[in-house]
Protein backbone atom coordinates (compact mmCIF):
# COMPACT_ATOMS: atom_id res chain seq x y z
CA UNK A 1 0.00 0.00 0.00
CA UNK A 2 1.23 3.45 -0.81
CA UNK A 3 -0.06 6.42 1.11
CA UNK A 4 -2.04 8.72 -1.22
CA UNK A 5 0.04 11.82 -0.37
CA UNK A 6 3.19 9.92 -1.28
CA UNK A 7 1.78 8.71 -4.61
CA UNK A 8 0.48 12.18 -5.47
CA UNK A 9 3.80 13.80 -4.56
CA UNK A 10 5.69 11.40 -6.82
CA UNK A 11 3.26 11.91 -9.72
CA UNK A 12 3.36 15.69 -9.34
CA UNK A 13 7.17 15.69 -9.27
CA UNK A 14 7.34 13.42 -12.32
CA UNK A 15 4.93 15.70 -14.19
CA UNK A 16 6.58 19.00 -13.27
CA UNK A 17 10.24 18.60 -12.28
CA UNK A 18 13.37 17.98 -14.32
CA UNK A 19 15.29 14.82 -13.38
CA UNK A 20 17.84 16.96 -11.50
CA UNK A 21 15.11 18.78 -9.55
CA UNK A 22 13.33 15.49 -8.87
CA UNK A 23 16.49 13.86 -7.49
CA UNK A 24 17.40 16.90 -5.41
CA UNK A 25 13.95 16.91 -3.83
CA UNK A 26 13.89 13.12 -3.46
CA UNK A 27 17.32 12.72 -1.79
CA UNK A 28 16.15 13.50 1.78
CA UNK A 29 13.14 11.17 1.37
CA UNK A 30 15.43 8.42 0.17
CA UNK A 31 17.79 8.86 3.13
CA UNK A 32 14.78 8.93 5.47
CA UNK A 33 13.40 5.70 3.96
CA UNK A 34 16.72 3.88 4.32
CA UNK A 35 17.05 5.08 7.90
CA UNK A 36 14.15 2.74 8.72
CA UNK A 37 11.47 5.41 8.82
CA UNK A 38 9.02 3.93 6.31
CA UNK A 39 6.45 3.54 9.09
CA UNK A 40 3.91 5.64 10.93
CA UNK A 41 3.32 4.48 14.51
CA UNK A 42 4.97 1.19 13.60
CA UNK A 43 2.74 0.57 10.56
CA UNK A 44 4.36 0.77 7.10
CA UNK A 45 2.94 3.76 5.23
CA UNK A 46 4.31 2.40 1.98
CA UNK A 47 5.68 -1.02 1.16
CA UNK A 48 9.07 -1.65 -0.41
CA UNK A 49 7.82 -2.44 -3.92
CA UNK A 50 5.16 0.29 -3.81
CA UNK A 51 7.77 2.86 -2.81
CA UNK A 52 10.12 1.84 -5.61
CA UNK A 53 7.37 1.44 -8.21
CA UNK A 54 5.94 4.91 -7.59
CA UNK A 55 9.34 6.60 -7.48
CA UNK A 56 10.68 4.80 -10.57
CA UNK A 57 7.54 5.57 -12.59
CA UNK A 58 7.63 9.23 -11.59
CA UNK A 59 11.30 9.61 -12.48
CA UNK A 60 10.73 7.81 -15.80
CA UNK A 61 8.01 10.38 -16.52
CA UNK A 62 10.41 13.22 -15.71
CA UNK A 63 13.05 11.68 -17.97
CA UNK A 64 10.52 11.22 -20.77
CA UNK A 65 9.33 14.82 -20.61
CA UNK A 66 12.89 16.10 -20.96
CA UNK A 67 13.87 13.65 -23.72
CA UNK A 68 16.44 11.86 -21.56
CA UNK A 69 16.73 8.11 -21.75
CA UNK A 70 16.02 6.25 -18.51
CA UNK A 71 18.61 3.54 -17.71
CA UNK A 72 17.52 0.09 -18.94
CA UNK A 73 16.97 -2.66 -16.37
CA UNK A 74 20.27 -3.97 -15.00
CA UNK A 75 20.64 -7.62 -16.00
CA UNK A 76 24.03 -8.82 -14.73
CA UNK A 77 24.24 -7.64 -11.12
CA UNK A 78 25.47 -9.80 -8.26
CA UNK A 79 23.85 -11.48 -6.53
CA UNK A 80 21.69 -12.43 -9.50
CA UNK A 81 17.92 -12.11 -9.19
CA UNK A 82 17.43 -15.40 -11.02
CA UNK A 83 19.43 -17.44 -8.49
CA UNK A 84 18.64 -15.60 -5.21
CA UNK A 85 16.99 -17.92 -2.71
CA UNK A 86 14.89 -17.04 0.29
CA UNK A 87 15.72 -18.33 3.76
CA UNK A 88 13.23 -21.11 2.97
CA UNK A 89 15.10 -22.03 -0.21
CA UNK A 90 12.62 -20.69 -2.77
CA UNK A 91 13.55 -18.64 -5.81
CA UNK A 92 11.98 -15.19 -5.93
CA UNK A 93 9.78 -16.11 -8.92
CA UNK A 94 8.31 -19.00 -6.89
CA UNK A 95 6.74 -16.65 -4.33
CA UNK A 96 2.99 -16.14 -4.72
CA UNK A 97 2.11 -13.87 -1.79
CA UNK A 98 2.51 -10.13 -2.60
CA UNK A 99 3.81 -9.13 0.84
CA UNK A 100 6.26 -12.03 0.98
CA UNK A 101 7.47 -11.20 -2.53
CA UNK A 102 8.01 -7.55 -1.56
CA UNK A 103 9.92 -8.53 1.58
CA UNK A 104 12.15 -11.05 -0.23
CA UNK A 105 12.90 -8.70 -3.14
CA UNK A 106 13.88 -6.10 -0.54
CA UNK A 107 16.39 -8.56 0.97
CA UNK A 108 17.85 -9.27 -2.49
CA UNK A 109 17.94 -5.53 -3.29
CA UNK A 110 19.84 -4.85 -0.06
CA UNK A 111 22.37 -7.55 -0.94
CA UNK A 112 23.00 -5.89 -4.32
CA UNK A 113 23.32 -2.46 -2.68
CA UNK A 114 25.82 -3.74 -0.14
CA UNK A 115 27.96 -5.68 -2.64
CA UNK A 116 31.50 -4.21 -2.55
CA UNK A 117 31.65 -4.61 -6.34
CA UNK A 118 29.30 -1.61 -6.54
CA UNK A 119 30.49 1.04 -4.05
CA UNK A 120 28.69 3.79 -5.96
CA UNK A 121 25.28 2.39 -4.92
CA UNK A 122 26.01 1.87 -1.22
CA UNK A 123 25.34 5.34 0.24
CA UNK A 124 21.63 6.39 0.20
CA UNK A 125 22.59 10.08 0.32
CA UNK A 126 24.47 9.89 -3.00
CA UNK A 127 23.54 6.68 -4.83
CA UNK A 128 20.36 8.01 -6.42
CA UNK A 129 22.53 10.21 -8.64
CA UNK A 130 24.10 7.18 -10.37
CA UNK A 131 23.03 5.38 -13.52
CA UNK A 132 23.58 1.95 -11.92
CA UNK A 133 21.20 2.77 -9.06
CA UNK A 134 18.33 3.49 -11.46
CA UNK A 135 19.19 0.50 -13.65
CA UNK A 136 18.83 -1.67 -10.51
CA UNK A 137 15.53 -0.04 -9.56
CA UNK A 138 14.23 -0.29 -13.11
CA UNK A 139 14.98 -4.03 -12.89
CA UNK A 140 13.17 -4.26 -9.55
CA UNK A 141 10.15 -2.55 -11.07
CA UNK A 142 10.18 -4.89 -14.08
CA UNK A 143 10.29 -7.91 -11.74
CA UNK A 144 7.42 -6.41 -9.74
CA UNK A 145 5.38 -6.03 -12.92
CA UNK A 146 6.14 -9.65 -13.85
CA UNK A 147 4.96 -10.69 -10.41
CA UNK A 148 1.73 -8.70 -10.83
CA UNK A 149 1.10 -10.42 -14.18
CA UNK A 150 1.60 -13.83 -12.49
CA UNK A 151 -0.74 -12.75 -9.69
CA UNK A 152 -3.56 -11.87 -12.10
CA UNK A 153 -2.82 -13.48 -15.47
CA UNK A 154 -6.14 -12.38 -17.02
CA UNK A 155 -5.52 -8.67 -16.40
CA UNK A 156 -3.21 -7.08 -18.99
CA UNK A 157 -2.94 -3.70 -17.21
CA UNK A 158 -0.38 -4.04 -14.40
CA UNK A 159 -1.33 -0.60 -13.05
CA UNK A 160 -4.88 -1.86 -12.45
CA UNK A 161 -3.48 -4.83 -10.54
CA UNK A 162 -1.22 -2.51 -8.56
CA UNK A 163 -4.11 -0.15 -7.76
CA UNK A 164 -6.27 -3.07 -6.58
CA UNK A 165 -3.48 -4.17 -4.23
CA UNK A 166 -3.30 -0.62 -2.85
CA UNK A 167 -7.08 -0.51 -2.48
CA UNK A 168 -6.94 -3.74 -0.45
CA UNK A 169 -4.40 -2.05 1.83
CA UNK A 170 -1.78 -4.69 1.08
CA UNK A 171 1.66 -3.44 2.07
CA UNK A 172 3.75 -4.51 -0.92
Amino acid sequence: MAHPWFVESMRRWGDTLSPQEFLARFTPWHVWWHSGHGTWNGIPFVGFLSFHHDVTNALKCSFGRTGWEFPPPWQDMQPAYETWRTAGGRLLDQIEDPQAFSREVEFWHSAVHSNPLYPEIMDPSTNIWTWRFWALHHRIDEEFKSFLRRLRPGEPDVEKIYESLNASHATV
